[in-house]
């Protein structure tokens, strides 16, 4: 009898172990980044061990489980779908779900992409510009998370990260719903509080867009990046800028889509003044020369070291000379490193502002 009795514990004691081991030593930390961005994802209860057990569910919780862990989150969020798909089934075969597709991220929707293997993603919610993916499969996050993660990216790099990592272009979005939804965006616009403005000024930049929950701001100057910044809800900007050209972009974004508006401004050095052109490395003036030409030389202090700026109407300046008002002139208005510049009759030609 006590025999009996020993068999019994025994056996108990296995059918525990194994059912401890069962629930969880498939991904024993959970997905990686769990609560990121409020979203919390149990790997290690159904749906997900349900998928494991259906056709192609072997790959459940491995670095090839991309589509059962995207199948199995669909279920969970819309209860529809049995069947574990890869990126190009999910995308010929979406409407037989009731699902649509298109090419612009949304909440809710899976992206599917193909290359040298396929992979598949799910987008679980847009912040502005920044995109909330799970998805599993993805061999760098090891074992312990069952090869899940949660990440957060941009909108515009969603494409790159994978094309980055893995050689995968994208096929599109899948959409089925169960993400944060919004209405479409509509009328992007930025405004400048002045097209002009002195360099010692300030300038205000605002804008807005219809339905918009986030705003990204490109600024280039002089056609260079400038300014990048992810604004979130912030509608306006108070800065000094440069002296250069200027051109706004605005990113209006929602969970749904973007819009964009652009605006330009210019900033100058002032309107009408007079000027020394120095040489900053020599601390030598530009000097009018008695042959017409000029030449760097050392502060004297004399007329033809003066120059006179007066900004036309292009924002360029007409620069001349305070000795004779002749103007200054890149000879034969040529654009190459080295050309001869010199001082003549002022014609308004390309080489004279």
């Amino acid at each position: 009898m006590k025999k009996f009795i020993s068999l019994l514990l025994m056996i108990a004691i296995c059918v525990i172990s194994t059912f401890n081991l069962t629930a969880y030593a498939n991904a024993p930390s959970g997905i990686k980044n769990n609560g990121l961005g409020g979203i919390y994802i149990d790997i290690n209860s159904a749906p997900f061990t349900t998928f494991a057990g259906y056709s192609y569910g072997q790959y459940a919780y491995t670095s090839s489980g991309c589509a059962w862990y995207a199948s199995a989150r669909v279920n969970q969020l819309t209860g529809k779908g049995s069947t574990i798909r890869s990126a190009s089934n999910w995308w010929n075969n979406c409407e037989s779900y009731g699902f649509s597709r298109g090419s612009t991220p949304r909440a809710g929707s899976i992206i599917c992409l193909q290359g040298s293997f396929e992979h598949v993603a799910i987008i679980e919610k847009i912040e502005g510009d920044t995109v909330y993916i799970s998805e599993g499969g993805f061999k760098s996050v090891g074992s312990a998370y069952g090869y899940c993660r949660i990440r957060k990216t941009t909108i515009g790099n969603i494409e790159s990260e994978y094309r980055s990592w893995s050689g995968l272009s994208l096929i599109g979005y899948v959409y089925f719903g169960g993400g944060e939804t919004a209405s479409p965006l509509t009328g992007a616009w930025v405004n400048v509080s002045s097209n002009s403005i002195y360099c010692e000024d300030t300038l205000t930049l605002s804008w807005g867009a219809v339905n918009a929950t986030g705003y990204w701001i490109d600024i280039w100057r002089d056609d260079t990046s400038y300014v990048s910044e992810n604004m979130g809800t912030s509608t306006t900007l108070t800065r000094k800028f440069p002296p250069g050209k200027y051109v706004v972009y605005i990113t209006a974004t929602n969970s749904i889509g973007r819009c964009e508006g652009s605006a330009q401004f210019f900033s100058h050095i002032g309107d009408d003044f007079f000027a020394y052109i120095i040489h900053t490395s020599s601390w030598n003036h530009l000097t009018y020369d008695s042959n017409s030409n000029v030449s760097a030389r050392a502060l004297t202090g004399s007329p033809k070291q003066i120059w006179h700026f007066k900004r036309i109407s292009d924002n360029s300046y007409k620069i001349t000379s305070a000795a004779d008002s002749k103007s200054l002139n890149v000879y034969n208005q040529s654009n190459a490193s080295g050309a001869n510049v010199n001082v003549s009759t002022y014609n308004g030609n390309s080489g004279q502002i």
